[in-house]
């Protein structure tokens, strides 16, 4: 089994997310002040007291998702706060041989629970042309959608609950942005995928999914702006045709686990990588042969050693290599696994500064960048649900040297990465 060893540890939020959700708020604003001087200081929280979905104050803040801007530059953490967090990636984080502190440039808090989110694919906080570019939809259970500017922070779009509750959508789990020039909103909710256009500001139509439940994730196909790829927490794997308003295909798989979260398409339109929760296996889909099972990775060698693959329902989501041939994706031990594909191979891509759970790797969208945002921490029962903030647990002693010093701005803490929370970087992914 390959393993690289070419990667570079060069920025790291350290113990800014360890810290009880209060202290890690705070922590952030001090060093955003040392690092931003004279910008606008980061947002303070607005949770709804009257809400019964609180978020756990006690808990650490577990980083749920992130996302790259289109050009590289920046990118965006969801928290367990209900915090989206802006961080813009210094200049010279490749070149510089200490350790860069990642500190948010901006943050939005959304008063209730975050239940799927979605960033248009031209994605960036300076475009000053399109604010749909600038912004972030936001789903909570039972309230409008929101397209929020993240650079003004402020409202651009409230998709009503009322409009969709009129074609029994109900509340929104899954959403993408339709790949073509029609400028559509695509909503999954239970059984149904409803098609709401930005320009005229309406839903145009629903697809009814019969052998789906929940639509817990949605992928626009990238080789045929028409179709999308929608997968349920009942293990069904649909395609639509959202130009007609069609399902063209729908099967239920034998999926291991509790539901599909992530589909990731492959060069050509070839293949399907569905992965799910509570399995340590990964599927390669044949989409040419109606989504037959062609291969069957496995997350971890060792099942002792991958109880929250297994046995909870923490997502830990992954990405595709430039060339979309192969997923890499980080497990419950902190390896990044690399899948391939063509060959059919898989190889240990590399061990991250924690043992903890990999939670997030995202590639950075520039050719030749070779960048990775990885994001890391365990839940002590791994329930990602949006409606309830659950602790985060302890997983094990850390591993690696992850010693550095940061720029004189910032102050660091010890780096002790004992049942860690946070976001590094990486350079030198070699895929």
């Amino acid at each position: 089994m390959r393993t690289v060893s070419t990667f570079r540890l060069c920025g790291s939020t350290y113990q800014t997310y360890t810290y009880p959700i209060p202290e890690s708020q705070s922590h952030e604003v001090e060093l955003n002040r040392n690092l931003y001087p004279g910008y606008e200081e980061l947002q303070s929280p607005i949770y709804d007291s009257n809400d019964n979905t609180q978020v756990d104050l006690s808990s650490k803040n577990f980083i749920r998702t992130l996302d790259w801007s289109s050009d590289g530059s920046h990118f965006v953490s969801i928290n367990e706060d209900f915090g989206v967090r802006c961080f813009i990636v210094p200049q010279d984080i490749v070149s510089n041989e200490d350790l860069s502190k990642l500190v948010p440039f901006s943050r939005y808090f959304n008063r209730y629970p975050i239940l799927c989110h979605k960033l248009p694919d031209a994605f960036s906080i300076y475009d000053e042309q399109n604010p749909l570019n600038g912004s972030i939809a936001l789903s909570s259970r039972n309230m409008p959608i929101r397209l929020i500017d993240l650079k003004s922070k402020s409202s651009i779009l409230d998709i009503k609950y009322e409009e969709m509750a009129d074609n029994s959508l109900g509340s929104i789990y899954s959403m993408e942005f339709t790949k073509g020039v029609s400028g559509s909103l695509l909503l999954g909710s239970n059984k149904k995928m409803g098609i709401f256009n930005l320009e005229y500001k309406k839903l145009t139509r629903s697809i009814n999914f019969k052998q789906l439940s929940i639509l817990s994730t949605l992928t626009a196909s990238s080789f045929d702006p028409n179709l999308v790829f929608a997968g349920s927490y009942n293990s069904s794997i649909c395609v639509a045709d959202i130009r007609t308003g069609n399902s063209v295909f729908q099967k239920p798989t034998r999926l291991e686990g509790s539901g599909i979260y992530q589909l990731l398409e492959t060069e050509g339109s070839k293949y399907l990588f569905a992965v799910s929760r509570k399995s340590n296996k990964i599927k390669l889909l044949d989409i040419r042969k109606g989504m037959d099972e062609l291969l069957t990775f496995n997350w971890t060698e060792d099942m002792a050693f991958s109880p929250n693959c297994v046995l909870t329902n923490q997502k830990l989501y992954g990405d595709l290599s430039p060339e979309k041939r192969k997923l890499i994706i980080g497990n419950s031990i902190g390896e990044i696994k690399i899948f391939d594909s063509v060959d059919g191979s898989s190889s240990t891509g590399f061990k991250s500064s924690t043992n903890t759970s990999i939670s997030n790797i995202k590639m950075n969208p520039l050719p030749g960048a070779n960048l990775a945002i990885v994001s890391h921490g365990s839940r002590s029962d791994g329930d990602d649900s949006p409606n309830v903030s659950k602790n985060l647990c302890n997983d094990g002693d850390s591993l690696g040297d992850t010693t550095g010093t940061a720029p004189s701005s910032t102050s660091i803490e010890p780096t002790d990465f004992f049942g860690s929370v946070g976001i590094e970087i990486y350079d030198g992914i070699d895929l």
